[in-house]
């Protein structure tokens, strides 16, 4: 049996009474509700606005940023409701105090998110490009062109084909830079262990790691210094 009443009105419950009550819900269905009220509240309306300010100070002119400003905001829901628990409401505080103090507490579990995302992006890009530097140059003869090689992709079509790359055809593409395997076709090549930790990670059969590392490598490509 639960404590609230069957027909309160959630959507007129005050944000440090959704709160406080949700800090304490046992009941399940109880607690879907609130979650589902606060989620609703005009404050969650500022919170995505602040997402989307954050995101875009590091993607800036990403084809994808709306796509990660709504990534950003559900998972930055479900660690605020996976810790909602240490949010400490004041009786004292009036409505807007209360709004201003839990959208900061929102914000810098969004703030994290966006640093941890934005620092993983920064060590896969210069890790790939570390192996182009030795792995997608053009096929030069004997050691010295390989200890002297120029650049033969253009840098800024890189960078705008990696921000467009989904997290699978990047890990595909690292890993055929780091086997030296962008000639070979299909995903024949990488190893059962490869293969099965895409498969599973992503939740896709083998025959999509061919079609992506195809894409992708077509892609790379395009980028080649002509």
């Amino acid at each position: 049996m639960g404590f609230l009443p069957e027909k309160l009105n959630y959507g007129e419950l005050k944000l440090a009474d959704t709160i406080r009550l949700l800090s304490i819900c046992q009941n399940k269905s109880e607690k879907n509700l609130l979650q589902k009220a606060l989620y609703h509240h005009k404050v969650s309306e500022e919170f995505y606005d602040r997402c989307a300010k954050a995101i875009g100070q590091f993607y800036k002119g990403s084809p994808d940023l709306q796509d990660r400003t709504d990534d950003l905001f559900q998972d930055s829901w479900i660690l605020i409701f996976e810790e909602i628990n240490f949010f400490e409401t004041d009786s004292r505080w009036s409505e807007v105090e209360c709004q201003k103090v839990f959208l900061f507490w929102m914000s810098q579990f969004a703030n994290n998110l966006i640093l941890n995302q934005w620092k993983k992006d920064k060590i896969e890009k210069k890790n790939f490009e570390k192996y182009t530097r030795f792995c997608i140059e053009d096929s030069k003869p004997g050691s010295i062109g390989k200890h002297n090689f120029k650049p033969t992709y253009d840098k800024q079509k890189f960078n705008k084909l990696w921000s467009k790359l989904n997290p699978m055809s990047r890990e595909i593409l690292l890993a055929c830079a780091d086997r030296d395997m962008f000639d070979d076709d299909g995903p024949k090549h990488f190893s059962p262990e490869f293969r099965k930790y895409i498969c599973e990670k992503y939740d896709v059969k083998e025959d999509a790691i061919r079609q992506a590392k195809g894409r992708a490598i077509k892609a790379l490509n395009s980028c080649k210094i002509e």
